[in-house]
């Protein structure tokens, strides 16, 4: 999902923003079906906040919000989950590509993107 940061205001709360984010995402892709409604998914977050109310509040809103009826969600830090390590890979190839003009990276892993979204 792709976030034009001129076109909207940051409140005072980012956390909720983001929050709405993976919550408009993961309900986009099962809108799509791009999971089986009956399938188990599993998202982790990173456990970017030492502040455990925060990743708390970030679990619940996702559970409560999303419409997965198969949804687990629990907070790794990055050297304990290592597919983190590949999503930020793939977030920062996508930064590159849409702020710099620089697709070498996107590229590389074109073939398994399958679907781009923009949010707002």
């Amino acid at each position: 999902m792709r976030l034009d940061k001129r076109k909207i205001f940051i409140a005072e709360n980012p956390h909720k923003l983001y929050s709405s984010m993976v919550v408009t995402l993961i309900n986009r892709l099962y809108a799509d079906n791009t999971f089986d409604a009956e399938e188990e998914i599993q998202l982790i977050a990173s456990k970017m906040h030492t502040n455990k109310y925060r990743n708390e509040e970030l679990l619940s809103i996702i559970e409560h919000n999303a419409t997965a009826t198969k949804f687990s969600v629990h907070t790794a830090k990055p050297y304990e989950e290592k597919g983190l390590q590949v999503v930020d890979f793939i977030s920062w190839s996508l930064l590159r590509k849409y702020e710099m003009r620089d697709d070498a990276f996107v590229e590389i892993i074109s073939s398994k993107i399958v679907k781009e979204y923009e949010f707002y």
